[in-house]
């Protein structure tokens, strides 16, 4: 009876850890959820299972009286089978966590690209820690177009500047209308659309008047990257083009 108990003991131990192991495990099978499994680790985990179960069943019940193996001696081998299964299993899900930790390469708009960087930094180096910056860019995919993820919050960071609008998303205007729409909201369209209007108008159709009304919010400066949309060509002439940076011009209003 001691031996039977003294079996049980482990064999619950081993048997829990395997439970928690595979719980960690079988929601990463299930498509959208945590990382993918490599190929052929559900069979793996079938077989490790059955070990698992085979294990089990000796520990508790022995074997045949046929078999040569002692009772002791199974025992032991069963509770081995059984301590080898459950490590394999934290091995795999060890590889697996480390697997998922790693930050999948980022898609080329999200990133800021050098010439970027540069522009925002020349920026903030000939400018006033007070000035103020309009921008085309609004959204983390550059393209300003509706609906976007509006958290694009780079020319503020780098040019260490206040900007007249950029992004959104974190305003409670766009919190308070999460889920409007079926969209979150950081896809959420700004609160001021005259303004978000006048914004981009001084980009793509500049004009005197809009200009003027930029200047009269403040802006000293505009920070025009044609990737995130067009940039007219009559700013140069009714704005003074001061820096060029790759798809990004600074202008100063006169």
């Amino acid at each position: 009876r001691r031996s039977g108990r003294g079996s049980i003991g482990p064999l619950a131990f081993l048997a829990v850890g395997w439970l928690v192991v595979t719980a960690a495990l079988v929601p990463r099978s299930v498509p959208g959820v945590g990382a993918p499994l490599p190929p052929g680790t559900e069979t793996t985990f079938v077989v490790v299972g059955l070990v698992v179960v085979v294990g089990a069943l000796v520990s508790l019940f022995g074997v045949p009286s046929r078999a040569r193996l002692p009772r002791p001696t199974a025992t032991v081998a069963a509770n081995v089978l059984l301590g080898l299964a459950v490590v394999a299993l934290v091995v795999t899900e060890a590889g697996l966590f480390q697997t998922s930790m790693q930050a999948p390469p980022l898609k080329s708009a999200l990133r800021v690209s050098v010439a970027e960087t540069t522009a925002a930094r020349w920026l903030e180096a000939n400018s006033e820690p007070d000035d103020v910056v309009a921008t085309n860019v609004h959204c983390r995919l550059k393209r300003t177009v509706p609906h976007c993820d509006a958290r694009a919050f780079w020319v503020s960071a780098l040019t260490q500047r206040r900007a007249l609008l950029e992004s959104w998303a974190y305003t409670a205007s766009a919190h308070e209308r999460h889920g409007v729409g079926g969209r979150a909201y950081s896809q959420q369209p700004f609160e001021n659309p005259k303004l978000l209007a006048l914004n981009e108008a001084a980009f793509r159709a500049p004009t005197t008047q809009n200009l003027a009304a930029l200047e009269s919010r403040g802006v000293r400066w505009l920070f025009a990257d044609t990737q995130a949309g067009p940039v007219s060509a009559e700013l140069s002439q009714r704005a003074e083009l001061v820096h060029e940076s790759g798809p990004v011009k600074i202008f100063r209003l006169r």
